[in-house]
């Protein structure tokens, strides 16, 4: 495992029953790993004591880097701690979902890639989600290859990639929310950066229920509208780089 620094970088919303604990139990797998790290936290919008919790939680520990945003946007929250990382690598996790499996995977690899994504639906992975989640999941998917041309497997998710990279990249992805991952992921495809897919196991601690999920359906459909305008897309269809 090569010895850079580590961002690893958690947007959080509306997470008060999971917070302390779950950010207290990531520190002493850091700590354990000897490495150069910070944990950057960055809250958006929430409507609980989130924020309070967490900024308690960081006065325990000097390397938690705490970031809060005053409005509820996944992608914001990314690019936020993306554009905020000050280590040599980013690795970007769920607070629900990290493997720090997959983060010594990523800094072996890292010196032959650019960008590591854990894919939900490469072969060997093995995807637990409710299959509400797994369908759309696939079926957005096949969206991209048509579309755009993608050859992966997935863009959402854990990741890991070398700051330097993908900073320039971040800035400018004009889409936030949860479409921001995938045209980032597909601005470093177009832009040839290498990248590698790793099989995951995919398991949700907690259950969405399925008004929760078709909630996100409008602000995903204006946003892939904004990516259709932005980027080129394999048919006549207007677009710039």
């Amino acid at each position: 495992m090569i010895r850079h620094s580590v961002s690893v970088m958690i947007p959080i919303y509306n997470e008060r029953e999971l917070a302390r604990s779950e950010v207290r139990q990531l520190l002493g797998d850091l700590n354990a790993t000897g490495l150069d790290y910070e944990l950057l936290l960055v809250e958006n919008g929430s409507t609980d004591d989130t924020l309070q919790i967490l900024q308690q939680t960081a006065q325990e520990d000097p390397h938690i880097v705490l970031g809060s945003l005053p409005v509820a946007n996944y992608g914001l929250a990314l690019r936020h701690g993306i554009l905020k990382s000050t280590k040599d690598i980013v690795v970007i996790f769920n607070l629900e979902l990290r493997d720090m499996g997959f983060m010594q995977l990523c800094l072996n690899d890292l010196p032959s890639y650019d960008l590591i994504i854990a894919s939900k639906m490469m072969p060997g992975a093995k995807d637990e989600r409710p299959f509400l989640r797994r369908v759309t999941s696939r079926g957005f998917n096949l969206f991209l290859r048509w579309v755009w041309g993608f050859r992966g497997t997935d863009t959402h998710g854990m990741k890991g990639f070398w700051r330097e990279s993908i900073t320039p990249i971040a800035r400018r992805v004009v889409t936030d929310g949860f479409i921001f991952e995938t045209e980032l992921v597909i601005r470093a495809a177009r832009m040839g950066l290498r990248i590698k897919e790793i099989p995951v196991q995919v398991k949700e601690l907690r259950l969405r229920s399925t008004m929760s999920l078709l909630g996100r359906v409008p602000g995903v459909l204006i946003d892939l509208w904004r990516l259709l305008w932005t980027l080129p897309t394999q048919f006549p269809f207007r677009g710039r780089n």
